[in-house]
């Protein structure tokens, strides 16, 4: 009888040990777009497709993805930019985006967590990768790795310079109606 209620305690102080002590969250700065809804999802792609947009798939219980969390939330705020957005969906409370996707959400999966790199509104980058045959390469989750998995300095910088070829002709323009509105108001 003893051993039957030392075993009981055993499990009621590991129940209130994992309850009191859950796995820390990520609380600091980021500039991630949390979506709900795969219908969200495709309506933000189609609303501009000069936005390149960085997606992880994650789950709230995988250990993989609370420690990648801080991660990309780094990622986020050191190349967030205009045409550069970070997304997250919880693939956990939202299974049916987790099978849009390819992407398995069982507990022995080592597909949590995925990110994406949509360019265009269409997947054009994946980590981590199926290979031919169907078998899951590797992918250590580091901020060096996804940086120069997905590239991201270099996409940084092209996301600024399409800005800027963008915002020069705009210029030209302020400058020309400034140039004009000037000789108008010598004029009179």
């Amino acid at each position: 009888m003893g051993l039957w209620r030392l075993s009981l305690w055993f499990r009621f102080s590991t129940i209130v040990h994992i309850s009191w002590n859950a796995m820390p969250i990520y609380k600091g700065p980021e500039h991630i777009t949390y979506f709900r809804t795969i219908q969200a999802f495709e309506d933000e792609l189609a609303q501009n497709k000069r936005i390149t947009w960085l997606v992880c798939f994650y789950t709230e219980w995988n250990p993989n993805c609370v420690n990648f969390a801080p991660i990309f939330a780094e990622l986020s705020a050191e190349y967030n930019f205009d045409t550069l957005k970070f997304g997250k969906f919880d693939i956990g409370r939202f299974p049916e985006i987790a099978q849009k996707y390819r992407i398995s959400d069982s507990s022995l999966s080592r597909q949590l967590p995925t990110v994406i790199l949509f360019k265009n509104g269409k997947e054009v980058e994946r980590h981590p990768k199926v290979d031919a045959k169907g078998k899951l390469l590797k992918f250590f989750f580091s901020a060096d790795d996804v940086r120069a998995s997905f590239d991201l300095n270099n996409l940084y910088k092209q996301c600024v310079e399409d800005k800027m070829k963008q915002s020069k002709p705009q210029q030209q323009i302020m400058n020309s109606t400034t140039t004009t509105t000037a000789a108008i108001n010598k004029t009179q």
